[in-house]
């Protein structure tokens, strides 16, 4: 398939904001999307319980492929959906966070959820070694698009890892467009942790953690928006021959 259109979001799990309260909310502006720039898959992070089973339901009449991780005592998920996906696999990054990986056609296509840092001052080696096992598994694939939740800024050395590795961050391809504001999304100022609250002032109120990294891949089209969750939403969509 020479496009598809895939997306990432961190649809947040804690007990201040239910999900249970939100999850039609979710679904609903996944649809809303969905009918206005078809989707072919969706990598979701923080999905609490059958949440993710509901959504690709939803979108796709599938039940997509979860995996329990992270914060157990929430039943906190990371997993992916969509339609003509491969069989879906689970690894280990290490520090109490897995990955999902799938194909569509040639491509492999990634949905991870960095560790949230610790402290920022100094910078810790969790992420460093998680960025770490994600690019020694894709490493040999030509073709890959990776989403997720980054939990940190793009121009830390977490992800100018992923750039060294060869891989462009998808919204630097698109004219006038850069790395997108991604949290926080309005009415979850809440949650902020005094450490962000920091790098929010210094960004003038939002920072960019989410989006896609591509490799042999040409970006088209991107977006993001807005629904009940802490991170925006954030989409692309690609050509699968980078010479067309």
């Amino acid at each position: 398939m020479p496009e598809f259109t895939a997306l990432t979001w961190n649809v947040h799990l804690s007990d201040i904001y239910p999900q249970s309260q939100r999850i039609d909310s979710i679904r609903e502006t996944l649809l809303r999307l969905h009918r206005k720039h078809p989707l072919d898959a969706l990598g979701l992070q923080e999905v609490e319980g059958n949440n993710g089973e509901v959504i690709a339901e939803a979108l796709f009449g599938n039940q997509g492929a979860w995996r329990l991780h992270s914060r157990d005592d929430l039943q906190e998920h990371i997993g992916m959906a969509g339609v003509n996906l491969s069989e879906v696999e689970f690894f280990d990054l290490g520090h109490h966070k897995t990955a999902a990986l799938a194909y569509l056609g040639s491509t492999a296509l990634v949905t991870t959820h960095l560790r949230r840092q610790p402290k920022l001052f100094p910078f810790g080696p969790e992420q460093i070694e998680q960025v770490g096992a994600l690019l020694e598994r894709v490493e040999d694939i030509d073709q890959v698009l990776l989403g997720g939740d980054w939990n940190c800024l793009w121009n830390m050395l977490p992800r100018k890892m992923i750039e060294n590795a060869g891989f462009e961050p998808a919204f630097t391809q698109l004219p006038g467009k850069n790395h997108p504001k991604t949290f926080p999304a309005p009415g979850f100022e809440a949650l902020i942790p005094p450490e962000k609250r920091v790098l929010l002032k210094l960004a003038r109120g939002a920072i960019n953690l989410d989006g896609f990294y591509t490799k042999g891949l040409k970006v088209v089209d991107g977006g993001t928006g807005i629904g009940p969750s802490d991170h925006s939403y954030v989409w692309v969509t690609v050509d699968d021959d980078p010479q067309t």
